[in-house]
């Protein structure tokens, strides 16, 4: 992990370089789409997660098993429980829609109806919610919370003060959220106490089990993972090619323990080797410089995508999140340059608020 992330800094400051100017971000209104679109849009949302709920409370009701959410998420895999496909895209419409109308709303608080702001962030959550997955939500808080921050130009300390929040409102989550999804590991202790321990295998379960893994005789995938999305989409087209699982198989990491998160370079180590996965770092490094000195062209749309990269780039201690979510980030894009194409804000010559952190 340490010569990863020397690595990445490496390939990060090899695009950003040396910045001596500072900036300060400064919102410029747009007329994109007024308030009354953004009521239709809301409207529509809204319809779409009806559908989803109406068919959840169905299906549950006939299949109940422990609890609603796993019941959910049993029928999700075994199959049983099948989510339109519409739904699938909506819920990465629903929050690229949400940062915009979040963006238009730090931009001209006055000239935007704060209701249409919190119904969205609703429907947002929802959305992500709708996943049956933990990590949809965590992409959604860090977009939403970066583009709050970069908007507000929050001090350094009030930027400690929403890390440790959200730190905490996340570990909370997540070892509830771990509970209702093995009510079966649960049995026997109190709710508090195994939210603690998921928490603790989760948070420190990734590198033992890389370790462990990296020990085993394993055969290398030669680009399975790499390539996923076009052996996808040629599986799609007839040809009798499968596609790697993305769910990976779990190992023991400790008596009655097990986890299936192996960190970033499980992902990309099984395809060609350790040097590989130093090779991506250095990629995946350079991206985010990429971003990052884009963030500073006067541009709304690298402002939503810098903000995105941040959901990635915290998920590498736990699993790949880059290529293996290449059909979800190629729709984000799309979503992107459909609602953050025109130029929105500028920046003035005061503060640089990124570059303050990294120095």
């Amino acid at each position: 992990m340490v010569v990863g992330l020397c690595v990445f800094d490496i390939g990060f400051y090899a695009v950003v370089g040396s910045r001596s100017r500072r900036h300060d971000l400064l919102f410029v209104r747009t007329n994109q789409i007024n308030d009354i679109w953004m009521k239709r849009i809301i409207f529509m949302e809204g319809l779409v997660i009806l559908l989803y709920l109406v068919l959840a409370i169905r299906y549950v009701s006939g299949h109940y098993t422990h609890n609603f959410y796993f019941s959910l998420k049993y029928g999700s895999v075994t199959g049983e429980f099948r989510t339109p496909i519409l739904i699938g895209y909506l819920i990465n419409f629903s929050i690229a829609f949400s940062a915009y109308v979040l963006y238009q709303y730090l931009s001209a608080p006055s000239s935007h109806d704060k209701r249409i702001l919190i119904i969205q962030i609703v429907i947002g959550i929802m959305g992500s919610l709708m996943t049956l997955g933990r990590t949809t939500l965590f992409l959604y808080i860090i977009l939403m919370l970066s583009i709050f921050l970069v908007g507000q130009n929050v001090k350094q300390k009030q930027i400690l003060k929403f890390t440790i929040g959200f730190l905490a409102v996340g570990v909370v989550f997540f070892g509830f959220y771990n509970v209702l999804k093995y009510p079966y590991k649960s049995s026997g202790h109190s709710l508090f106490y195994s939210a603690i321990k998921s928490n603790i295998v989760y948070l420190s379960g990734s590198l033992v089990a890389f370790e462990k893994w990296a020990e085993m005789d394993y055969v290398l995938l030669y680009g399975a993972n790499t390539f996923r999305f076009f052996i996808a989409v040629l599986n799609r087209l007839g040809f009798e090619i499968a596609p790697q699982n993305l769910v990976n198989p779990f190992i023991d990491i400790s008596l009655n323990q097990n986890t299936n998160v192996y960190t970033i370079y499980y992902y990309y180590v099984s395809d060609f080797g350790l040097w590989y996965g130093y090779a991506m770092q250095l990629l995946i490094g350079g991206l985010h410089g990429i971003l990052y000195k884009k963030l500073f062209s006067g541009k709304a749309i690298w402002l939503y995508l810098f903000s995105l990269s941040l959901y990635p780039l915290s998920m590498q201690f736990f699993q790949d999140q880059y290529l293996s979510l290449t059909s979800t980030w190629i729709q984000f894009i799309f979503y992107g340059f459909l609602f953050f194409s025109i130029p929105n804000f500028k920046y003035s010559s005061k503060c640089d608020f990124f570059k303050k952190y990294i120095e």
